[in-house]
Parts: structure tokens; sequence; C-alpha cells
């Protein structure tokens, strides 16, 4: 599933949010100061990709959604860590394409730069933050019943 922010909104929420961490700081509600820190950091993580990758609009993959992997008990390991491969090849791919789109080089290269550039000259921290929203790994591992 997908949904679309827009600057607009997501200000809006980063207003909100910081309303309603003053109000639990106030309150000294540490569970709710804790949730609206992720929230807030969330939207911020958002600003910064919408502005990053130059766009109006951000059409992101919802938060509820993931890669679900259905294991056996009995599955060969070799068998599950080539599917894992194969799932984080595919995301890489997708960011790649995303990257080269808006930033004329692939995602693969930039995170190779910044492993070796501690110092980020490139801006390229940003520009990976912001393709790992575009494509999140969120895969979870189950059991079937």
């Amino acid at each position: 599933f997908y949904s679309r922010v827009t600057k607009e909104f997501i200000d809006s929420k980063i207003d909100e949010s910081e309303r309603e961490l003053d109000q639990a700081y106030e309150d000294e509600r540490d569970d709710l100061v804790t949730f609206y820190e992720k929230a807030l950091d969330e939207w911020s993580k958002k600003k910064s990709a919408i502005s990053t990758l130059e766009l109006n609009e951000l059409v992101e993959i919802q938060a509820q959604s993931h890669i679900r992997v259905e294991v056996q008990q009995k599955t060969n390991y070799k068998l599950f860590a080539k599917i894992h491969s194969e799932i984080e090849e595919a995301i890489t791919e997708l960011r790649d394409d995303a990257a080269q789109k808006y930033f004329g080089e692939t995602y693969t290269k930039m995170a190779k730069r910044l492993a070796l550039d501690k110092e980020d000259k490139k801006g390229d921290k940003k520009k990976i933050e912001a393709l790992k929203i575009l494509y999140p790994d969120r895969i979870i591992e189950v059991r079937p019943k």
C-alpha cells in the first residue's frame, strides 16, 4: 500500500507532534514522550527525504507494509539465506533505479562511498536515507501455524 504526503502535510504533522511532545513532557508521561519523539523523528526524516528528492509530494510504502517470509522449521539454512539475499538484492535494485533517476548514480555506489568517507563530503547520507524511505527493507520472518 502506498500513501502520498505533501510538504505542507508533513509540516503540519511535525507541528502537531511537537505540540503533543511538549504536552507529554508537561504531563510527565514518559511513555508518550517516547512515542511522540519517535513520531517527530519519522516526520522529520520524511521532510528531509522530500527536500532531498526535490519533490512536491512523497509517495511512500505505508509503515504497515512489509515483506513476510514464512519459514518452515525444516528449511535448509542455505535456502533460507538465499531467499534473504534475493530479497535484499531486489530492494537494492529498486533503490539503485531510484538513485539513478534522482541523483544520476546508483544507491550501491553512494553507499560504498559513504562507508569510505566518514565526513560525507558528497552528502550521500541524506540521499541514502531518502531512498530508504522510498524503499524500506521491512522483512519479517514467521513460522507457519
